[in-house]
């Protein structure tokens, strides 16, 4: 899925592990409908389309890394979060997850919990 754009909404350190740090923000996306790999997804050929017939939509994202990009790997763990509730920094790193629920903050400090995620990002 071709991303079209990133709009940054959020940049910060990320609390107790000052090498990283959260990118927040909407990513957008275009498909063509007519394209054999796209054409296998449900309803697509419904979906409505912009001027150059594209089937657009965005997504919330919330991307932890490194602030020296020589350190990364280049390998990706994918959260796929439902509810804003996400699982694994929670669970890898032995940490608490953020309470969602009416009033809450939605940008709450990300808990890193022992590190054990971020430790081995060269790995």
């Amino acid at each position: 899925m071709p991303v079209t754009r990133f709009d940054v909404t959020l940049r910060r350190p990320l609390a107790g592990f000052p090498a990283y740090e959260e990118l927040k923000g909407r990513l957008h996306f275009a498909i063509d409908p007519k394209h054999a790999a796209n054409v296998r997804i449900t309803d697509v050929a419904l979906a409505p389309r912009d001027a150059a017939g594209r089937v657009t939509w965005d997504s919330d994202v919330s991307i932890l890394l490194p602030v020296d990009r020589a350190q990364c790997s280049g390998r990706v763990l994918l959260d796929v979060v439902n509810r804003g509730n996400t699982v694994a920094v929670p669970n890898f790193n032995r940490a608490t997850r953020p309470a969602f629920g009416p009033g809450s903050d939605p940008n709450p400090p990300i808990d890193v919990g022992d590190a054990f995620l971020m430790t081995r990002a060269g790995s």
